[in-house]
């Protein structure tokens, strides 16, 4: 799929979570699986989305206890997202490295490995 089809059927599913159509869960999953199929096409928005929408997928995966605070997580990341000024490259750059640093790179394999994998 062609990156600016793809970013646009991300923020499909971002407007989803955001209107309170769906289970953020749910369309978190399929940005992360757009993202993932555009990280060597676009490694400097659909790298740092993949990794983001990765780590909040797994979040409510690897501790669904937290869920509720994973998926307003998931409802800001795409509020924010689509309130960006998206012709301003240094914001869309803040808003992906800021987003990488915080939920990214999450450390969550020590609880992964605790989790069956039968």
């Amino acid at each position: 799929m062609e990156v600016f089809a793809s970013l646009i059927e991300i923020e499909l599913h971002m407007r989803t979570i955001t209107g309170g159509k769906c289970e953020p869960y749910d369309a978190g999953v399929e940005i992360w699986k757009i993202a993932m199929s555009e990280v060597e096409s676009s490694p400097d928005i659909m790298h740092p989305f993949w990794l983001i929408w990765g780590s909040l997928t797994d979040w409510v995966e690897i501790r669904p206890a937290e869920k509720i605070e994973a998926e307003n997580a998931m409802v800001r990341a795409s509020s924010e997202w689509l309130n960006l000024d998206h012709r301003n490259p240094v914001a869309i750059k803040a808003y992906c490295d800021r987003y990488t640093m915080k939920w990214g790179i999450r450390n969550l394999d020590s609880e992964f490995d605790k989790l069956d994998h039968t």
